[in-house]
């Protein structure tokens, strides 16, 4: 997913999928899929952001530097800080909010599926939006576990002669974190 197809869906592909909700719509992907199409995925912790304009003064990004763990595809050195860009923020009194943006927290543990920014090969963009970010965190019951929060996106299957949209307002449970990446390295891997 290109940097402006990432952009068009974050602007223009705001839909209303029921009263008074609003999702953006991605393609859907399974995990194994997105292994094999993101070009950098990484184990990392999440560092500060910051929210800025754009240099038109059109619409205002939120910047997150990550610092990687490991990497589990690409050429990305662990150690390495990475600097993520999501369209929303807020800035003084004003506020741009996307339905589907993934949402980091300074401190958490996450596994990315990137891609860099078509306009800045310094910036990486979160592929799929909030389904490419995927936390590692303690659940309801206090076991660590893999988990993507997926509200505010809708999906829709490519191929079909009538694309049906499928919205999620719900985290997704992919194991445990070992068990997750492990699924992400075997899906890499059966790529090559």
């Amino acid at each position: 997913m290109s940097s402006r197809t990432l952009r068009a869906a974050a602007v223009a592909c705001l839909l209303f999928v029921g009263p008074q909700v609003l999702a953006t719509v991605v393609v859907a992907h399974s995990v194994d899929e997105m292994a094999r199409a993101a070009p950098l995925i990484v184990h990392a912790t999440v560092g500060g952001s910051q929210v800025s304009w754009d240099e038109g003064h059109r619409h205002i990004d939120t910047f997150t530097e990550v610092l990687v763990t490991q990497t589990l595809k690409g050429s990305v050195a662990a150690g390495t800080a990475l600097v993520l860009r999501d369209p929303g923020g807020v800035v003084g009194d004003r506020g741009m909010h996307v339905e589907g943006v993934a949402h980091y927290t300074r401190g958490e543990e996450v596994v990315l599926f990137l891609e860099p920014a078509a306009d800045d090969p310094r910036v990486y963009l979160t592929w799929a939006m909030a389904a490419g970010k995927v936390s590692l965190r303690p659940n309801a019951l206090g076991e660590k576990r893999a988990l993507r929060d997926l509200t505010g996106l809708s999906f829709m299957r490519p191929g079909s002669k009538k694309p049906a949209l499928q919205a999620i307002n719900r985290p997704d449970d992919l194991g445990t974190p070992e068990q997750f990446i492990a699924h992400v390295k075997q899906a890499i891997g059966g790529a090559r």
